[in-house]
């Protein structure tokens, strides 16, 4: 048993908001390297007319063909805003999945919609927003082999909402919703007709 830290800096450069994936691997003393022990970190500005965050969920009623391991972690990474012109949205959302011993990631491809209503605009004092985009599921178990899963197409429907609570973030929700046209592949919390928000359980949502 033992503590290790590292310390390094995460450079947006000249972008807004960016996300990283963490592995762990300690040279000459751990080795496991392995998706199950990833993490998701991300790094925003400070900026209005803006969705971001980054944490966890801990699966409660994951549904779905690919549904995540009841118990086990959901990460989360995600940013989005309007371009300079305000015509079309940038940004990307990065979501890994444990289901049976394996590991996925669902990445976004293409943006189709965001709307959302900012934190500390109406009576409740909470910032809601949905976002929708095109999406690709890896299998990223051995992280030096990944591929795309078998018998699902690419653009598959992905659906992400979310209610920000204000600061730290630990009373935030959010909900993952990805789809095959009528098939449900993923699904964070699933009520028995859709999905619904539930609780974080590490980091934070911010509708800006």
């Amino acid at each position: 048993t033992g503590t290790v830290r590292c310390t390094t800096n995460l450079s947006l450069g000249s972008l807004d908001s960016e996300s990283w994936t963490l592995a762990i691997r300690v040279n000459g003393y751990y080795h496991r390297n392995e998706a199950t022990d990833n993490e998701i970190i991300t790094v925003s500005r400070l900026l209005t007319g803006f969705i971001t965050g980054g944490g966890h969920v801990i699966n409660e009623l994951p549904a779905g063909q690919y549904a995540g391991t009841t118990g086990r972690k959901t990460n989360y990474g995600f940013n989005v805003k309007p371009n300079k012109s305000g015509r079309n949205l940038q940004g990307k959302v990065n979501v890994i999945v444990r289901s049976g011993g394996r590991v996925y990631q669902i990445k976004s491809t293409a943006i189709d919609a965001l709307t959302s209503i900012p934190f500390g605009s109406n009576d409740v004092n909470a910032g809601k927003a949905q976002f929708t985009a095109k999406a690709n599921i890896t299998d990223v178990t051995d992280p030096n082999n990944p591929f795309l899963v078998p018998n699902l197409p690419g653009n598959l429907q992905f659906v992400m909402i979310m209610t920000d609570k204000g600061e730290p973030g630990r009373d935030d929700t959010i909900g993952f919703t990805l789809w095959n046209g009528s098939q449900l592949v993923f699904s964070s919390r699933w009520d028995g007709t859709k999905t619904i928000e539930q609780q974080l359980a590490g980091g934070n949502l911010q509708v800006r």
